[in-house]
């Protein structure tokens, strides 16, 4: 298959003027640190549920085939996480400050595969493949976030109390669920419903940029630049991940779409979530911030360069 960097390097530069957009929001006074916290709560239990359903729901050609494919994006998924969490592990243990450990171990595991995961399959795959498909990769994504990305955040934390019943259903984890059993019902959803879902859920990708921008403008600007930790984070983030996984997956003799979609989903800077969920909780969110800004003001670069040796060397 053609993989379409130009579109892709369209569609990155788009969402980062759009972050620009939120620091300069932040710096003119039409944000403020509790307007931000309200709409990543917005965002988190509003936003990417309905971003998930217009995804799973919109696809016009339901098939045993396609729901397949979906579930093996899935058990993909659950293996990049996998990989993600063994590397992180072993990459944050020469962080001593454990609220910042903490937050560069979720930043590593997690990619903004929803909010800037979705524009850019979109932009390679065509609408309804890319939506489709990345709507069960965010099924993994929401499950392990909520577990897995909870424990992390939680762990160096007093104030932040996970009860097991909400690490099973949740924000993330339901409308998963929900989803799946609607796909597989025989029949469809009427469009009107569907493409409302899709407006909601489209909402999610110029608001989580919004945010990463507004927490970036609260940080002196020397000090955005000036953590040699966050580099060494992010080499690992925006290369060395996304080249082994890509790398392991070309083993299996799959198709290069598979290759190219881990690639892409690895490839992303770190997750929204991770500033989220740190100003949320008040763990680290400046390095939170430092690591999800950084990430994105370099992935216009990164993502296209990673393509490429991805394009070059394992398909």
């Amino acid at each position: 298959m053609e993989l379409n960097t130009a579109e892709l390097l369209n569609t990155v530069i788009k969402l980062f003027i759009i972050m620009v957009v939120g620091f300069g929001a932040y710096k003119l006074g039409f944000m403020d640190r509790d307007f931000s916290k309200k709409l990543s709560n917005f965002v988190v239990c509003v936003g990417t549920p309905f971003l998930v359903l217009g995804g799973l729901l919109g696809t016009q050609d339901k098939s045993i085939s396609k729901l397949k494919d979906g579930l093996l994006i899935i058990l993909v998924g659950f293996g990049i996480y996998v990989f993600s969490a063994l590397v992180a592990f072993a990459s944050t243990r020469m962080i001593k400050d454990k609220a910042q450990q903490g937050i560069g171990e979720f930043a590593l595991v997690f990619a903004n595969t929803g909010f800037m995961g979705f524009p850019v399959l979109k932009a390679l795959f065509g609408d309804e493949m890319g939506a489709f498909y990345g709507s069960f990769y965010i099924i993994a994504f929401n499950t392990v976030v909520w577990t897995y990305g909870v424990y992390l955040i939680s762990k160096n934390s007093d104030t932040v109390k996970v009860k097991p019943i909400n690490m099973i259903l949740n924000y993330g984890t339901v409308p998963c669920i929900l989803g799946i059993i609607l796909y597989m019902l025989p029949w469809q959803l009427p469009t009107v419903v569907t493409d409302a879902f899709k407006m909601v859920g489209d909402i999610t990708i110029p608001c989580s940029m919004f945010i990463i921008g507004g927490v970036i403008a609260t940080i002196p600007f020397k000090k955005v630049f000036s953590d040699w930790k966050i580099y060494i984070l992010l080499v690992i983030k925006l290369f060395f991940i996304p080249l082994s996984a890509s790398f392991i997956v070309s083993l299996f003799g799959v198709d290069s779409f598979y290759v190219y979609f881990v690639g892409i989903m690895t490839a992303l800077p770190c997750a929204s979530n991770t500033v989220m969920y740190a100003e949320k909780y008040g763990i680290a969110p400046e390095f939170g911030a430092k690591l999800t800004g950084i990430s994105t003001i370099l992935s216009v670069l990164t993502v296209p360069l990673v393509l490429n040796i991805i394009n070059k060397f394992f398909v």
